[in-house]
């Protein structure tokens, strides 16, 4: 109680290795992706990790799962069972569809206009599953009735970086029943569809 009464901490922190953070909170600083302007050229961008390691440290890993499993096309780092792990996996750089424009605000664009919204129709992605007292890796099928969505925000380039914004976020949502490899009413969605 003196040492505390006179300024001092009786605790003392100690850094070590074992802060590090686990390999599946390992992300790539950027990632490939399909040109907006031409699908068979590709660009990089830059991967967002805010709302990522905020779920992380929310003790929910299934967004860095659907990175590793659905954008960067192979099995999040971490113990599994499977034989071949990365068989049936996507990547964003196959994805089949892009539009331009949200039609709501993101960040300092009020209306989206900036944002690009790349569609993927994985058929299997890698799920995380609490069964106390083990955790549990599972490759499951996507349903059939969902798109995988994956947003960039582009913004100015540097010069000579190749890098053309930021992906943000990702998410599943419906497809559309007219066809499944769309999302649910993308004619009103976005502003334009650019391939």
């Amino acid at each position: 109680m003196a040492d505390e009464r006179q300024g001092k901490s009786r605790f003392e922190l100690i850094q070590g290795d074992w802060v590090s953070s686990p390999d599946w909170l390992a992300f790539p600083q950027t990632i490939h992706i399909r040109s907006p302007e031409d699908r068979g050229t590709f660009c990089r961008v830059r991967v967002s990790l805010g709302d990522i390691l905020k779920a992380a440290g929310a003790h929910r890993r299934q967004p860095a799962y659907e990175f590793w499993s659905i954008l960067n096309r192979s099995a999040p780092p971490v113990p599994h069972q499977e034989s071949d792990p990365d068989a049936g996996l996507i990547g964003i750089s196959d994805a089949h569809a892009c539009f331009q424009g949200i039609k709501r605000p993101i960040a300092a664009d009020n209306d989206g206009a900036a944002v690009l919204a790349y569609v993927l129709k994985p058929t299997f992605f890698y799920v995380y599953e609490l069964r106390s007292p083990i955790v549990l890796t599972l490759k499951e099928p996507v349903p059939n009735d969902l798109v995988f969505m994956a947003y960039v925000r582009l913004d100015e380039p540097s010069l000579g970086s190749g890098v053309r914004g930021v992906l943000t976020h990702w998410q599943f949502v419906e497809a559309d029943p007219a066809d499944l490899r769309l999302p649910v009413n993308f004619r009103n969605r976005y502003t334009k569809r650019l391939w």
